[in-house]
This record gives C-alpha cells, structure tokens and sequence, in this order.
C-alpha cells in the first residue's frame, strides 16, 4: 500500500518576532502611558536580547526610565551595543554571579531605588529566593501564606488575538501544589491585579475535570470549597465559581450543552488550575496553539516582579512590562 504523504500546516511560531500586534494589551498600554514612567531593574540581562529590546521599547514609550541593569558588565554592554540601547541611558552594576545579581536587584527594589523588577538570564528559584528573603522587603503582608505573609504567586496574562480581554491563568510557574488555602490566596491575587488592569470584578473559574463534586477527585472538593468562601466574603470583590472543566469555563456553548449555569460558567476571566502540571500545559497551549502573547508577573508582593520564560518572545517581555508599570503605578497612588 502505498504511503500517502501528509502536507503539515505552516504554524508561525511565538520565536518570530513580529509574529502579530497585541489587540487587547493596548488598552493596558495606553493606561500605563498616562502616568509617570516607572524604574527598572533587570537581574542578569547580560546576553539576554530579548528582555533587552522589551527594554528599549518601553523607553520609547515613555514606560520605564533610569533602568538598572546588574550583571555581567561585558556581555551587558555587548548586548547594549546589539540591541542598539546607548549605555548612558541606563546604569550598570557589575555582577557576574547570576544569583547575587538576583539578591542586590531584589534589594534595590524593595529599598525604593526602583519599582519594578525583571528577570533576566537568571532561575525563577533564584528570583523567588530573592523576593523572598525578608531583607529584601519584597514580600507582602495579609491573608493566607505563611506566618502572616500573602503567598507568591505566578499569573500568567493573555493577548489571544480572537478573544476581546484579558485573560489569566494562574498559577504556572511557582506554586506546585496549592493547597485550598493557597488555592483562595492564587484568587485574591489574580483578583487584584485584574482589578487594577481592566477595572472591573473578575470572574474566577477553578477548573477540575469536572463539573460536579466528586469525592474521589479532591480538586473537586477545593474548587467547590473555594467558591463557598468567595459567595461569603472572604475573598474580597471577585466572582468564584468551581468545579468547571475548561470548556465550560470559558465557552458558552459548551457549557450550556453540558447544563452547566451560574455566574462564571462561559465567561471566566481567570483560570485557577489544580496544579502547576495543568497551569504550566494550559499556559503554554495558549501561547503555542492559540498564539497568545504571555505576560508574566509575581503576584503577592510589595512591587511587581516580571517573570517570563527564557524563550518568550520581546512582545511578551514587553507586555510583562506594561502590566506591571501599570500595577505599579496603581500601588503608588493609593
């Protein structure tokens, strides 16, 4: 039998770098352009090009000013130099050690010599170890955590081209089995921050299976206990619902095929998934299959801190940025 040869789509892949413009972002954007440019501090950009032509574009944008860049002095300046960034338009610390670089950025930052602050070519463990050691000061008080501290978390925000807002998933990148108290944290956090970005109450979905509590399955159960501590008050302003399974959180028809109501069924802004496993695959699915542009951020502390993916592309370094401009903004003002 003869074998039949199978053309392959043509996927355009999130490495090109003007693959597409962002659609919902630019409302971020333009609200991040309305107030004062915001410092900086990268961890490690040394040869890092993508972070640092995000960097140069939000300086033309008025974004950030007066970046501080800690790292290799010499891979930093070649990179400069490549990125066509003018050296005297930012200040270097030198820093070989990617880890230290990490400590004294998280250091400059929580101390107030800048409000934002960037992963570069260092680990996220390195960046979380920062962040933190409480002499860094990065780390917020309040609900849940541990010994009265707000937990850290990772939200992960999408441009998808046909979807018109925003949306999250949470949490893909640090906590890798949130209890349900770390579950309830991961909401009041995505929950703020959508507050702040898109000025509106976020709906919530906590994603299962499953649509129905089911003994046998515990994300059931938390999902379902989530949502009761959310219709009490406990979470603040934000709309909870779970368990639902993924189409019926974010697709009406579907999740009226299935009969599944209430208040986020079909429309969730945000998805808390069970585990860092199925954020990790949903976040990922939405960049690589659905052409979303990620912007990844820290949430939990007392300035945003950006984390992106050591293979994401410059627009979603850049989107990163202006998220957190915009968060950072806010906080300042109250």
């Amino acid at each position: 039998m003869k074998r039949r040869e199978i053309a392959m789509p043509n996927y355009e892949t999130p490495r090109g770098q003007s693959w597409r413009e962002f659609t919902v972002f630019n409302s971020v954007l333009e609200r991040a352009r309305q107030s004062p440019a915001q410092g900086l501090c990268i961890a490690a950009p040394n040869d890092d090009e993508d972070t640092l032509r995000a960097l140069k574009e939000s300086m033309e944008l008025d974004l950030i000013t007066d970046p501080i860049l800690i790292g290799d002095e010499d891979l930093t300046l070649r990179t400069l130099e490549s990125v066509t960034i003018d050296p005297e338009n930012v200040e270097i610390i030198s820093c070989p050690d990617p880890a230290e670089s990490a400590r004294r950025a998280a250091h400059m930052v929580g101390s107030g010599d800048a409000d934002l602050l960037m992963k570069g070519r260092v680990p996220t463990a390195e960046i979380l170890r920062a962040v933190l050691d409480p002499a860094n000061n990065l780390r917020r008080t309040g609900e849940g955590g541990e010994a009265g501290h707000r937990l850290i978390s990772h939200l992960s925000l999408f441009d998808i081209e046909w979807v018109p807002k925003v949306m999250g998933v949470t949490d893909a990148g640090v906590n890798i089995a949130p209890d349900l108290e770390a579950k309830k944290d991961l909401v009041r956090n995505a929950a703020e921050v959508f507050r702040v970005l898109v000025d509106q109450t976020p709906k919530v979905a906590l994603l299962a299976a499953v649509e129905k509590v089911n003994e046998n399955m515990p994300a059931t159960l938390e999902a379902r206990a989530v949502q009761e501590a959310a219709d009490e008050g406990e979470l603040g302003e934000v709309t909870v619902q779970g368990p639902l399974s993924l189409d019926c959180a974010v697709d009406e028809r579907a999740a009226s095929g299935k009969g599944v109501v209430g208040p986020v069924a079909g429309s969730a802004d945000v998805i808390v998934t069970p585990d860092i496993e199925a954020g990790n695959i949903v976040a990922k699915s939405m960049m690589y299959f659905a052409r979303g542009i990620m912007a990844g951020i820290l949430v939990g502390t007392n300035s945003p801190v950006i984390v992106n993916s050591r293979v994401d592309v410059p627009a979603s370094r850049l989107a990163s940025i202006l998220c957190a401009v915009v968060l950072s903004q806010a906080s300042q003002s109250g």
